[in-house]
């Protein structure tokens, strides 16, 4: 056999190979890479990230001069190229992640890729890897720079690589959150107010990461012992738990309204919070090397479980409740199996029942770390509760509040119109208790019954520790309406249950006669 002969044969083989391992790519890659490589804003900001590493070098070797051989100038030239890199890494790549998947909405294209054999979780993670491709080939410009900078005095590789590091991390995680909020709506306007939060979110969110890590120099006093790694991998452990949870609420909104798009992201959001209500006390404990834990963690701990909650109820509770018959197809025959998973199922009365039965393990947590593991004084227990019991009495009344106008005029409201419903009535209930004050021209003197609506005012007071009889009988007043906006929605989560227990399917349709 001639050289050309087997020169020949390997590629041929090399091509057959090639051919069957692009087929492993997602299809979604192959194509966000190929228009990202032929788009004008790829290649403006690749060249300005150039351009901008071009002039930090000049300017930093004009200004330091002949002391830059015996200076540690090598931290400062290694921040303003770190600077650059994450302009287009935390600001510019998950803008341009949003807009990707938006554009597929805005112009009709997704429905194309519906009807192909594409999964949306194909769609999204095709989306995410193309966010990662474009980092990667923005770290692959800065890197000759970096690499110019190791030569110097002053540059530290164990930070820079933490650094390097964290940024890839955040414009993963960032990405991830833009093409979730590309799904949420596809009216106009609302797209408008989420760009709008969006991009302005992620530039406030630059100045304040480069104001630490620059400003500050938080990295450079960071010390690499157990407790770092512990922190650095539950933070990652979280920023995981997150990026997974926008992910599966991105899929839900691209799947079809007979499917399940709603499982997957209660079993994650439960899970999350499970997680924090272990975590927390354990990590307070040990870092704070003391036997019980302070009060600011107590109260950072029933607020987060209340946000954690209500944004999700937000969406869990003004849900259809009608299952479809794909769905109710598909559950198990076991009644005592059906009756386990109905607050996992999708329905807005399920929803409601899963944000009840979660946010009761709060006040069980305090009840656990208070008496039974002493980790809570004892004269904070009573507080401690009491601030739970607000947290959860808020939740419920407002979010049930909205659910039950929804379901009163569900013909002509929309989720998306329940939910801001739900807003105005907090807003009202958080500014209203201020206009009798106002109009008696005297500001706000101490807590008063009036404020018993406003969450802020009523979980501040208690929080200061000050449990008078005006916030006791405001808390009365709470879980009285609670209690009541629930009794409503009784028949409803009753309902809901029993659609689960004893489903009627209806079959499926047959031809004609013969």
């Amino acid at each position: 056999m001639s050289t050309v002969e087997l020169w020949n044969g390997t590629d041929d083989r090399l091509s057959r190979w090639q051919d069957r391992a692009s087929d492993l790519f997602n299809p979604i890659l192959v194509k966000e890479v190929r228009q990202s490589l032929k788009s004008r804003q790829f290649i403006i900001t690749f060249l300005l990230l150039l351009t901008s590493a071009w002039v930090v070098t000049v300017g930093g070797l004009a200004w330091a001069g002949p002391l830059v051989e015996y200076t540690p100038a090598g931290h400062r030239f290694f921040m303003g190229y770190y600077f650059v890199l994450c302009v287009a890494a935390h600001v510019l790549v998950p803008i341009s992640a949003y807009r990707s998947l938006l554009a597929e909405r805005d112009f009709n294209t997704y429905d194309l890729l519906s009807i192909t054999l594409l999964r949306p979780r194909q769609i999204v993670w095709g989306k995410l890897f193309g966010a990662l491709l474009q980092v990667l080939m923005f770290f692959s410009a800065v890197a000759p720079f970096i690499a110019f900078t190791s030569l110097m005095d002053g540059f530290d590789l164990p930070r820079a690589l933490l650094l390097m590091s964290l940024t890839l991390c955040i414009s993963l995680g960032t990405s991830m959150l833009g093409l979730m909020l590309a799904t949420v709506s596809r009216q106009r306007h609302l797209q408008g107010v989420i760009s709008m939060f969006f991009i302005g979110g992620l530039v406030s969110t630059f100045f304040s990461y480069q104001a630490a890590v620059v400003g500050e120099n938080v990295v450079a006093q960071v010390e690499f012992n157990g407790d770092f790694w512990r922190v650095l991998g539950t933070l990652l452990l979280v920023g995981v738990s997150y990026v997974i949870l926008f992910q599966e609420v991105a899929v839900s909104q691209l799947t079809f309204e007979s499917d399940n798009r709603s499982t997957g992201i209660r079993v994650i959001a439960a899970l999350q919070y499970l997680f924090w209500l272990i975590a927390i006390p354990i990590a307070a404990r040990h870092f704070s090397r003391s036997m019980h834990l302070t009060g600011e963690v107590l109260t950072i701990y029933c607020v987060a479980a209340a946000l954690h909650w209500t944004a999700l109820g937000m969406f869990f509770c003004v849900e259809p409740d009608e299952l479809s018959r794909r769905l109710k197809r598909r559950l198990p025959r076991n009644s005592l199996l059906r009756l386990c998973l109905v607050p996992w199922l999708p329905g807005g009365s399920r929803g409601l029942l899963l944000l009840v039965f979660q946010l009761a393990l709060l006040p069980v947590a305090i009840v656990v770390l208070g008496y039974g593991l002493h980790m809570i004084e004892p004269g904070d227990v009573r507080r401690t509760l009491l601030l739970a019991a607000g947290c959860a009495g808020y939740v419920i009344f407002y979010l049930g509040l909205g659910a039950a106008i929804g379901q009163l005029f569900r013909p002509l409201l929309q989720p998306a119109h329940v939910r801001v419903i739900t807003l105005l009535i907090f807003a009202a209930g958080v500014i209203g208790p201020y206009f009798p004050q106002l109009l008696q021209d005297s500001l706000p003197g101490g807590y008063e019954v009036l404020f018993v609506s406003n969450p802020l005012e009523t979980l501040s007071e208690i929080d200061r520790g000050g449990v008078s009889g005006d916030v006791m009988m405001s808390m009365f007043i709470l879980l009285i309406a609670a209690g009541l906006v629930l009794a409503w929605l009784l028949p409803r989560m009753v309902a809901g249950i029993l659609e689960i227990w004893s489903p009627t399917i209806t079959p499926p349709v047959t031809g004609g006669a013969s």
